[in-house]
């Protein structure tokens, strides 16, 4: 018997009267199962009969109010006590007193609703979580628009839309299961360039690049901060000794970078690379998990280099070891849209020409050649204002960062490339250690105590008051809505 109004055909003694919502609030916060609604344990009375008692056992499922409940509830809450005393003695202003209805020694609020005149019981103080959290339950954590609408089809109380926006920003569930909407928590903070080649340089390796089983195929994909020159290492492993000999092979060409920036991959964080830039003075950024764009002089030619690979396949149909070096050729030959000179110009103040292209002689048309001065001040500027152009786009796009404190709890984003698609999109409960520039934290996993870095548009904070009692939730409401 899956829907019973117990107490309708086994009265309890007067004595011994328990009040439903008594039982649902009984141990806080409550226990959730695996059903569609909350499931409840009946603390009624003991009845000797075998029959009766075979039926308390079964558990009591929240989907119906009677009204002798409802009505004994409202009549303990304060607030309703005084609203129905002042309707009895009728010292409400008519006005005010039309508002409300009294059915079956109900007390009933009248509002309008799409349009229309609707009516429904006023939900005393003390049970109005029960409530939220029922319907919330029951229609799957929606947001706040569709949990306050189908609460207003049978429910009513003060403040309705606050409590319940403060219900829903406390649902653990939400927070974890769903994906993030609206606009992000973010900003962008430019990493300070120089005008010196090799400076700087931004490093990352690619997915595996052939489909054929058995093969792994790999490129680490090196970038000049200043110049965008691009070199690309051929590897057949993701590990930090092949991290090692791109950055040996560049480092021979250009001597060693003094900083490399890097995401979180397992062949930077490797104790041996990290070793290895110590050992050649080598300054490391990595970047927090999850901030591409912290990154982004290496990502932009991720998509790029892929697409040619796959071009000069088709035309030439060798293997991407062989091609990579014609592929880099054409990148550092050509145009970069930032600084509007290709790399090799930028770095050598020579305009490169590509194997098997049309050219013309240079007794017709000599070569002119630029100050190597003159051509990266230029490019200085140029890079300066495009990061200007892209920190104020960025300032535009994202909402303003309400920053984590140390002490704060909160869940991380999941990557995206390791989720499925119904997966939840957050994990957690981790808690903030330590607070870094740029807008990241230092975690720590509450149960492993792993740490972690990540940025703050892909942490969302758990508040501390998600076990508050559900009289406190509304702490800040007045008798201003009931218009007393």
């Amino acid at each position: 018997m899956q829907t019973v109004d117990f107490l309708s055909r086994y009265p309890v003694g007067e004595p011994e009267e328990v009040s439903i919502f008594e039982t649902l609030v009984h141990d806080y916060p409550p226990k959730h199962t695996s059903d569609d609604y909350r499931v409840i344990e009946s603390n009624l009375p003991q009845i000797t009969d075998a029959k009766h008692t075979e039926l308390i056992k079964h558990e009591v499922k929240l989907v119906e109010l009677t009204g002798e409940w409802l009505q004994v509830a409202q009549q303990q809450d304060p607030e309703i006590k005084l609203i129905l005393e002042k309707l009895d003695k009728g010292l409400l202003t008519p006005d005010l007193a039309n508002t409300y209805e009294i059915n079956e020694g109900i007390l009933f609020r009248k509002f309008q609703r799409n349009k229309k005149n609707c009516k429904a019981p006023i939900v005393p103080r003390n049970y109005r979580w029960v409530v939220v959290n029922s319907i919330h339950e029951a229609i799957l954590h929606m947001g706040l628009p569709k949990t306050q609408d189908k609460i207003l089809e049978k429910f009513w109380f003060p403040n309705m839309g606050k409590f319940i926006k403060k219900f829903i920003e406390n649902c653990v569930t939400g927070k974890i299961a769903k994906t993030p909407s609206g606009k992000k928590q973010i900003q962008l903070h430019p990493i300070p360039k120089t005008d010196i080649p090799f400076d700087t340089v931004h490093i990352d390796i690619t997915g595996k690049l052939s489909g054929s089983v058995g093969i792994s195929e790999y490129y680490v994909v090196m970038v000049c901060s200043f110049t965008k020159y691009v070199l690309l290492h051929y590897t057949r492993a993701l590990t930090a000794k092949a991290a090692i000999n791109a950055v040996s092979q560049m480092t021979q060409l250009f001597g060693a970078p003094s900083r490399l920036v890097f995401d979180q991959g397992t062949s930077f964080t490797a104790r041996i690379f990290t070793e290895y830039c110590a050992q050649n003075n080598i300054k490391t950024h990595p970047i927090a998990t999850g901030a591409s764009r912290a990154n982004s002089q290496v990502e932009r030619y991720m998509s790029s280099i892929t697409n040619l690979v796959t071009v000069a396949q088709y035309i030439k149909k060798q293997s991407v070891r062989q091609l990579l070096p014609k592929i880099q050729l054409v990148l550092n030959s050509t145009i970069n849209r930032t600084t509007s000179l290709s790399p090799i110009e930028l770095l050598t103040g020579r305009k490169p020409n590509i194997p098997g292209m049309i050219t013309i002689d240079e007794h017709i048309s000599p070569p002119t050649r630029s100050s190597l001065i003159d051509l990266r001040s230029e490019a200085k500027k140029n890079i300066d204002r495009q990061a200007d152009y892209e920190l104020k786009r960025y300032i535009g796009k994202g909402a303003q960062i309400e920053p984590l404190k140390i002490g704060d709890f909160c869940v991380r984003q999941v990557e995206p490339r390791v989720s499925q698609k119904t997966a939840p999109k957050f994990k957690g409960m981790y808690q903030v250690v330590e607070v870094l520039p740029h807008d990241r934290y230092i975690l720590e996993n509450l149960n492993s105590k792993k740490r972690v870095k990540y940025p703050h548009d892909r942490v969302r904070k758990i508040n501390q008051d998600i076990s508050l009692l559900p009289q406190l939730l509304d702490e800040d409401e007045s008798e201003e809505e009931y218009n007393l």
